[in-house]
């Protein structure tokens, strides 16, 4: 047999290369070829309703972090009456769990909410890793950036844009799916950072699309439909402070967050597409999956 596939393979190098399948082939009826593609595993049935026989919605994932600061925290602002205050059941790691819960029953998803108010994302890095060793999530959810636009500077916001590809950088080497997201706008302050807004979202994109990672867009979100207003109310989704959601945007965001996992993360055939929305849709494109599983509730920081 040896000489066999000794000739054979001299044979090819005069005949060309395309016959190496068909030999190959050939010799595996008498077991000259060592190695054979291996057989495809079956995908393992989607678990249904032992009732009524439907498919049961699954994600492939469990165990979430929404990693941020003031805007994933909660803090909450609302036009009437005038308030700004921590809200956790209002944040949008909150609201994302329910929505969650709802649609996920058969199983237990934990969703921790990771926010720091007044956190700069070029000081967290720190923060990040140890959260992430601590709960080792299969993804986590970066909205970060607003404390870091400072209209003195030279180059606003752009520390805070190199911590956060160090995060995604992080993540993936702990094997870990990162969601970026874009920061809300603001409505004209005396903070002066409202045009720093736009060009540190363009720089969340670039990161976005140089890491091979998904992106929601919040500040869309926040700017256009049911939040545009009109008059004193333009932006109505932003609170009195013409900085923090309200949480009626704050319930816009987890809806996104929400549509985006459940784009990337359902269990094949399991996605009804009449459950994503228009605004789902449009704001996603899919990155490779990976998953780990997890359990326990929700965490608020």
């Amino acid at each position: 047999m040896p000489s066999l596939i000794r000739k054979t393979w001299i044979r090819l190098q005069t005949v060309g290369r395309c016959s190496v399948f068909a030999v190959c082939g050939a010799l595996v009826l008498v077991g000259a070829c060592s190695e054979s593609s291996p057989t495809p595993l079956a995908p393992s049935p989607l678990p249904r309703d032992q009732g009524t026989g439907t498919v049961v919605p699954t994600l492939r994932i469990s165990s979430i972090v929404a990693f941020g600061d003031s805007l994933t925290a909660g803090v909450t602002s609302s036009v009437i009456p005038t308030s700004v205050q921590l809200e956790p059941n209002s944040s949008y790691p909150a609201q994302l769990l329910e929505l969650l819960n709802q649609r996920y029953g058969a199983q237990t998803i934990r969703v921790t909410n990771a926010g720091v108010p007044g956190e700069r994302a070029a000081d967290a890095i720190s923060r990040f890793q140890s959260e992430l060793g601590r709960l080792q999530p299969d993804v986590v959810l970066i909205m970060e950036g607003t404390n870091d636009l400072d209209p003195d500077s030279m180059t606003p916001g752009l520390r805070g844009a190199e911590a956060i590809e160090a995060m995604v950088q992080d993540a993936r080497s702990r094997g870990v799916d990162s969601i970026l997201a874009t920061i809300p706008p603001q409505r004209g302050s005396s903070r002066g950072t409202e045009p720093l807004v736009i060009p540190y979202n363009d720089i969340m994109r670039q990161i976005a699309v140089r890491q091979g990672v998904p992106l929601v867009d919040v500040h869309q979100i926040i700017s256009v439909g049911q939040c545009l207003g009109a008059g004193a109310l333009v932006l109505s989704c932003l609170g009195d402070d013409d900085l923090h959601p309200t949480g009626q945007g704050f319930a816009l965001i987890a809806n996104a967050f929400f549509q985006r996992l459940m784009e990337l993360y359902e269990a094949q055939g399991a996605v009804d597409s009449s459950a994503l929305s228009d605004t789902g849709r449009s704001l996603m494109h899919v990155p490779t999956i990976r998953g780990r599983v997890r359990t326990t509730g929700f965490e608020s920081r």
